[in-house]
């Protein structure tokens, strides 16, 4: 069976809360099912980073880094990343150089 998830419901999975049920958790975990994810579902997400991606000073011109750092600072995460200019920004950060 194809199944998509609604964005809650990709959250909630992905979290392993316990807001999704044990039918849909059971439907999600089966391997007989496909499972699709709306690029909506990525789209509905960084909605509530897009206030902060506002906020973040322009250091360098990559605009996907300056939203994965807004989301970041939005989700109080710790950014996982080998690009030098992260340290400019008022993100806590972990560089992932394998020769640390």
């Amino acid at each position: 069976m194809k199944i998509l998830l609604d964005t809650h419901v990709l959250l909630w999975w992905l979290t392993d809360s316990d807001r999704l049920g044990k039918t849909a958790r059971e439907l999600v975990a089966d391997p007989a099912n496909d499972i699709l994810v709306s690029m909506v579902s990525f789209w509905e997400i960084a909605q509530s980073h897009y206030r902060t991606l506002m906020t973040v000073p322009v250091r360098h011109r990559d605009p996907f880094d300056h939203l994965l750092i807004a989301q970041a600072i939005a989700e109080k995460a710790v950014f996982l990343s080998e690009n030098g200019h992260v340290s400019a920004y008022p993100v806590q950060a972990i560089r992932c150089s394998s020769t640390a």
